[in-house]
Parts: structure tokens; sequence; C-alpha cells
């Protein structure tokens, strides 16, 4: 059917005067010619543009041999992995062989590459790790950079800091209001106004006060002392001097002779208190220095004087109590051992010899001046 067609627009044509053979073809009547020829232009320049972009990749000129155990990353993944790398570089593509041979040991991995550069130059690297993931990373960075050292500065470059962000402005508060009312406040501040503070470590202590003595005489006396004292931490060291004054003895025989006789001496004693509030209490020993005189006076009696010394070892306690602050309120007893006990006679008691008591008793109440 075609054909007898075709002879009929062959014998039409020759009837009309024109070469059968300078008939275009149908299609080109139509355009389809020029669109066939447009569409080949543009899938060439396709084709061209890709095949630049393949030549301007800089691992065209890689030829990798990879060899690793099965569980490692295959070849394909580490190809990837070095495009990947040198995705941003610049650098023309340049022959490169390298052969990467991974092996397990009782450490991890350790990988051997060989490089072979165009110029048949070689050079060898050693790599290792636990993990054979991480060291095929290690792997085809190092052949990245084989490739292009400029890959190791632009991984170097530290990455710009984010921006700080913008601190939230706080929200203002209110504040409820304060309730009115009329009842006072009190506050409670010491008796001198000032607020309280803590005891110093270090604390001076000067006083003064009555002292009552038996035991060395042979009757009940009475004195006065002075007592210079230091207390540090709860320990108490105090230095004291007292005096009895000359006592009047006369026997109703002789009423005109008599002998005064009178007590002075030292202490020093050692204590440790424990403090309550304003009480403190707590015990001491020590040693006091004792000298006793006496002197015979009277009518027809002769001057005669004598006088005694002795040592005595001292153990008691004191009961202190604050009633201001830097006074205090302080009494003491103690009992006493005398080293020595030399008998005397009291001159106007006839027949009267004194002997001093294995114990004595001393007992003291003085008012303390306390500064730091």
């Amino acid at each position: 059917m075609f054909r007898q067609q075709t002879l009929r627009r062959s014998r039409y044509l020759r009837a009309k005067g024109v070469p059968v053979g300078a008939v275009p073809w149908r299609g080109a009547r139509r355009g389809r010619g020029r669109w066939t020829t447009g569409r080949q232009l543009v899938l060439l320049g396709f084709l061209l543009c890709a095949a630049g972009r393949v030549q301007a990749q800089p691992s065209a000129g890689l030829s990798l041999q990879w060899v690793a155990p099965q569980d490692c990353p295959a070849r394909a993944q580490v190809l990837e992995q070095i495009e990947g790398a040198l995705a941003d570089s610049a650098r023309p593509p340049s022959p490169l062989r390298v052969r990467a041979q991974l092996a397990a040991d009782a450490d991890g991995y350790t990988a051997a590459l060989e490089f072979t550069g165009g110029d048949s130059s070689t050079a060898t690297r050693s790599l290792h790790d636990s993990s054979c993931a991480t060291l095929a990373e290690a792997c085809a960075l190092v052949i990245a950079i084989a490739i292009d050292p400029g890959v190791a500065e632009r991984r170097a470059k530290p990455a710009p800091p984010p921006p700080p962000k913008p601190e939230p402005k706080p929200e203002a508060q209110s504040l409820p209001p304060a309730p009115k009312s009329s009842v006072p406040i009190a506050i409670a501040t010491p008796h001198d106004g000032k607020p309280a503070r803590d005891q110093p470590p270090a604390l001076l202590e000067v006083g003064a006060g009555l002292v009552l003595h038996s035991g060395m005489l042979p009757f009940f006396a009475e004195g006065a002392f002075g007592a210079v004292a230091m207390r540090v931490l709860g320990l108490r060291l105090q230095l004291s001097g007292f005096a009895l004054p000359a006592q009047l003895t006369a026997a109703p025989q002789t009423p005109r002779v008599s002998t005064h006789l009178s007590l002075v001496g030292g202490a020093m004693h050692v204590g440790y208190e424990l403090r309550f509030g304003a009480l403190s209490l707590g015990p001491a020993l020590g040693a006091s220095l004792v000298s006793i005189s006496g002197q015979a006076r009277g009518v027809g009696a002769r001057a005669q004087q004598g006088n005694d010394t002795s040592l005595m070892l001292d153990a008691g306690a004191a009961v202190a109590v604050q009633l201001v602050s830097g006074l205090a309120l302080r009494l003491s007893g103690e009992l006493g051992a005398p080293l020595s006990r030399r008998r005397y006679v009291v001159l106007g008691l006839e027949g009267v010899v004194h002997t001093p008591d294995v114990v004595t008793e001393t007992l003291q109440l003085g008012l303390f001046v306390q500064t730091r």
C-alpha cells in the first residue's frame, strides 16, 4: 500500500516537472529533523560537561588496591570517603597508585600503605587502631592528603564559633507591698549595743579579793590576794600572791606578852575550764611557796622573832560567773600538802607547840577584769 502511494506521488511530481531526488524528507517539512538535531546537541553538551567534571576531580588519577578483612569497610566506601575529603579541592588530578594492606593483630588492626607516584617514586605509611572502621577512615584521609596536601590545612582550620545568643532580659517582678502594721518589731541586741562576738582565743585577766586559810597557823587566818591570769582556749595559767596580816595571841597568865604571826606566799596554778554560757568551771593544779614569821612583844618578853618557809603542792577547783562583758566573779578552793612541817613554839601561849596540818585549806573569792 505504502509503495503504491509513493509511485503515485512520483508520477505526480514528474508531471509537474519537479525532480524526484530534490524532494526533502517528509519529516523535514514538519520540523522533525531540526528538533532531533537540537536534542542531539543538548545531549552532547551535557555529556561534555559531565566528562569535564569527571576529569576535574583530583581523585581521577587514583588507582587504589584495597586488601582488608571481611569485617572492614569495602573499597567503594573508602573511595567515597576520599572523594568527600577532596570535595573542596581545586588541585588537578595526577597519577597515583596506592596499595593498602589491612590485617588484624592482637591489639586491633594494622594498615600498611604503599604509594607510587607518576614519576615512579614510592613512599610507605603504617597505621594502627583498635577499630577497623576508624582505621579505614584514617587511610582515606592519608590518601586524600597525598593527592592534595591542602586537605590537612583545611581540616585543621577551626570552624568559626557560633554567634553568642542574646541573653534574655529579666522580667521585672513586682514585689507585693509590705503589710502595714503598727506592732513594733523587737530586735535583740547585747547590753552594750554592740553585736555579739565570739570569745577571743587569748584573754588576760587581772584580779584581787579575799583569802581564807587554815592549817599552817594555829588559828583561822584571813587576808587578801592579787592575781594575774592568761586564758588560752580553755587552759588557764594563774600567778598569785597573798598575805595574811599579823595576828595577836596572848595567854591569860601573861596578858602583857603577845606574839604577832603573819603568813605570806605566792602560787602558780594551771587549770582547764569548761564554759556553759556565762558560767565556767574546772579543776586546777599547782604549787605554793609560803613563809611564816613571828615576833614576841610585851612587857618582860624578850625580843625574839623567827620565820619558816615551806613548799606546798595544791589541787583544787574553781567556778567563775561572767557578770558583764570584761568582768567576772571567781571563787576557788584548794587543798595543800606541805612538803616540810616544822614545829614551832608560840610565845605568849605557854606550852603551845604548833605543827602545820598535813592538809591545808585555802579559799579565795575575787573580781577579775578581762582584757584582750
